[in-house]
Formats: structure tokens, sequence, C-alpha cells
């Protein structure tokens, strides 16, 4: 299997598996997955995560609930190996071990578009 195959396969499972977990689905926000990068030799996934939370809430609350899901998708790392040895155990040669890592990209995105607002309204 190549390995833009195998990262795509991942994505999805991963999807799958967090659609699945109630502790997500209580903080009523939607996980996304922007990227995944695969060491050359299979064993290491790196899964960078976004939250988008729904609802209302201040920063701080965000922030507050980012952490606690992001702690929480960690302890979930054994059950996510599991369940990826079930969907693709057989597609691939190793199950590479996962790390997450918190994408700051749309956070960036938003300071930005705030900025560029504050400057134009001051012309």
């Amino acid at each position: 299997m190549r390995k833009s195959a195998i990262k795509n396969l991942i994505k999805q499972i991963v999807n799958d598996f967090f659609s699945q977990q109630t502790f997500i689905h209580s903080k009523q926000t939607l996980i996304t997955i922007s990227n995944v990068d695969l060491s050359p030799d299979g064993r290491d996934v790196k899964l960078y995560l976004s939250f988008l939370f729904i609802g209302k809430g201040s920063r701080e609350e965000q922030k507050k609930c980012e952490k606690e899901l992001f702690s929480n998708i960690e302890l979930s790392k054994w059950e996510l190996k599991k369940y990826l040895v079930q969907h693709i155990g057989k597609k691939v040669r190793v199950i590479p071990d996962i790390s997450f890592i918190l994408d700051q990209m749309a956070e960036n995105m938003i300071k930005i578009d705030r900025i560029l607002e504050k400057n134009s309204n001051q012309t």
C-alpha cells in the first residue's frame, strides 16, 4: 500500500473512532484532523488536530475545554491503536505509534482576520 493511501486510511479510521467517543460529543465539539504525517518507515504517525466549538462560550472556556479534550484524546490513544489494528491490521505491515499535535492554524487565521479587520476599520 502506498504511503498516501495509508495516510488517508488512517485519517478516515481515526475520524470514525472520534465520532464514536462520548467525551467528544458531550463537549459539543467538532474535531478535525488537519494533517497526517507518516514516518518513512510507517512506524510513527503524527495527527494534527483542530477543534471547532459548537455553541457559545468565552475564549477562556473554549481553551479549558480544548485542554480537557486533548487530554482525553491522549488517554484514549491505546484504544485508538486497538481500533486501528481491527480496521487496517491486515492492510499494513506495521500499526504506527500515534502522536497528537494541536494544530494552531485555524486559531492563527482567526487572529490574523481580527488584526486585518481592526486595521481596515482604522483607515
